[in-house]
């Protein structure tokens, strides 16, 4: 299907975006260690998408300001808001891509927040009985991202210029 008013909504640092609307592309700007969640249900044609920067919150108070900005709790939010609105556990595909590490200092692994990212929603999808279909995450360099919700296509373009196709 080849949709012609493509609409971009963007999802900011700490957002959570979940649309049936299929001229929607979802875009997250700018990824360092931040990761993006990107699920997809091909049956419906829903697509989620949340912009994590950490992985755990550790002031309890700040999980309920803004649940999506951390990994263990944004991860089961987008899954049950997909569900809510008609997804099934089954039917969902999920990616991923973020985690660089973007401050490199030798011998220093406290400050790899993109490694801990992305154990991190390994283990909350799991948890969530999920797995990664596809993942671009790592290195140590920014991404961005956009998600068409038409036909679930997840597009990846790195600092340097790459594209890849998730």
């Amino acid at each position: 299907m080849v949709v012609t008013n493509q609409r971009i909504v963007h999802v900011g640092m700490g957002e959570l975006t979940i649309t049936n609307d299929v001229s929607v592309v979802l875009s997250c700007v700018g990824l360092g260690s931040c990761i993006a969640l990107c699920v997809y249900d091909p049956v419906i044609k829903m697509g989620g998408m949340a912009h994590m920067l950490l992985p755990a919150c550790r002031i309890s108070h700040d999980v309920g300001l803004l649940p999506s900005k951390y990994i263990n709790t944004g991860t089961p939010l987008l899954i049950e808001r997909m569900l809510k609105q008609g997804s099934q556990k089954q039917d969902l595909i999920v990616k991923i891509t973020g985690g660089a590490r973007m401050l490199a200092i030798p011998g220093n692994s406290q400050l790899d927040i993109g490694q801990k990212n992305i154990a991190e929603v390994n283990a909350a999808l799991t948890r969530e009985c999920l797995k990664i279909c596809n993942a671009d995450v790592g290195g140590e360099f920014g991404r961005s991202v956009t998600f068409q919700v038409d036909c679930g296509r997840i597009t990846v373009k790195s600092i340097s210029g790459r594209f890849i196709d998730l």
